[in-house]
């Protein structure tokens, strides 16, 4: 890496709080860390709480959604960002966002160009964002992906080859992230100590599911309800229905939707369980969050996930309720097994996915030593 000259800027979809908005806004903060200038673009959308996160770190974040002009203005904006903050290297998080920006930045001159893909959802329902990836991922330097499935995918589907595609898997602050008892923090959410307390961290959205949750907590038994309380934290488009279910199936008093916090190690710290319900996913971070702090893990067989948890914790089918009630059920009253699950799901986050093993591999990835020559 040569920093005196390198440059970068990371392209996301939104400024809101995701799993790869959150991705782009490490790396951009440890590039700076290395002494690399480098901003956050958006494609979609206005400010929101990653670009206040990053601008009070003092990194630039430019939205450049469709306005006046539609996508030529779009494409024009990001040329001259391009060329205004001579970026260099460019780390684009999704094909489809890479369509959008592949041409501006070649244009404007920038010499490498990274793209990192998070879900193969899109490539698996959609033709045309096939054929987004298959013109512009042989265009590209390097493609990354964030699990070894989705590099499987990526390598034999979409047709780029083994030898273009990187695994880098997500990562995590272990030592932020880390077991602990929030014992206050219960009391104040009037949980006893003898209660079971699952929790879903994440945004609120059908990919993500968490009406699956709702229903699984509706087909407990009354008496296995009594031992459980699951909280939601995050905010989406899902929060309506969800509120319409518990309220139908009068679950208030097992389910609470506590909105987004900033306060989620201490709110992990008093978990029992960590649940993720979705349909489907890459390698989310607040999985990885929640085994770094020790959670054993009931979470559905999509993307990275169940390699990611292995035996810290308990796969089952997406979109089956009565699946994920049976595996919830199972570890009400089983302190020993939860114990044992989360010792498990910590080892593999301390092992695997340090945020630490994650910079280093992208730094390798956009900043490589033969690209300085």
């Amino acid at each position: 890496m040569n920093a005196a000259s390198d440059t970068l800027t990371e392209l996301t979809y939104s400024f809101a709080i995701g799993g790869s908005e959150r991705i782009a806004q490490v790396v951009a903060l440890h590039a700076v860390e290395l002494g690399v200038p480098a901003t956050v673009c958006a494609t979609h959308g206005g400010p929101g709480p990653i670009s206040e996160q990053l601008e009070a770190e003092g990194i630039r974040c430019v939205p450049v959604q469709i306005g006046r002009g539609g996508r030529f203005g779009r494409a024009l904006r990001l040329y001259r960002h391009f060329r205004q903050t001579r970026t260099t290297v460019l780390h684009v998080h999704h094909f489809n966002m890479l369509a959008i920006a592949y041409w501006p930045a070649r244009i404007a001159g920038v010499k490498r160009i990274v793209v990192t893909e998070h879900s193969n959802y899109l490539l698996r329902t959609r033709s045309s964002a096939r054929r987004i990836a298959r013109r512009y991922g042989r265009r590209v330097d390097l493609t990354t992906v964030v699990h070894q499935g989705l590099a499987d995918y990526v390598a034999d589907e979409i047709g780029l080859g083994a030898t273009r595609v990187r695994v880098i898997p997500n990562g995590v602050d272990t030592m932020m992230f880390r077991p602990g008892e929030a014992v206050p923090l219960r009391l104040q959410l009037g949980i006893p100590e003898e209660v079971c307390l699952a929790g879903y961290v994440g945004r609120l959205h059908p990919d993500k599911d968490p009406m699956n949750l709702v229903r699984a907590v509706a087909c407990l038994t009354p008496k296995e309800r009594d031992r459980l309380r699951v909280v939601f934290i995050g905010e989406g488009p899902c929060r309506d229905e969800m509120r319409r279910l518990i309220d139908e199936r009068a679950l208030d008093s097992t389910i609470r939707l506590l909105g987004e916090r900033s306060d989620i190690p201490t709110l992990l710290q008093a978990m029992d369980v960590f649940v993720l319900p979705s349909r489907t996913e890459g390698l989310p971070v607040a999985l990885l969050e929640a085994m770094s702090a020790g959670l054993p893990i009931v979470a559905t067989a999509v993307g990275g996930v169940p390699r990611a948890v292995g035996d810290g914790g308990l796969i089952v089918p997406p979109e089956n309720p009565e699946a994920l009630a049976r595996a919830l059920a199972g570890l009400l009253d089983d302190r020993s097994k939860r114990a044992r699950l989360g010792k498990q799901s910590r080892r593999h986050a301390v092992d695997r996915f340090d945020r630490s093993l994650m910079f280093e591999a992208y730094v390798a990835a956009l900043f490589p030593p033969e690209a300085a020559t």
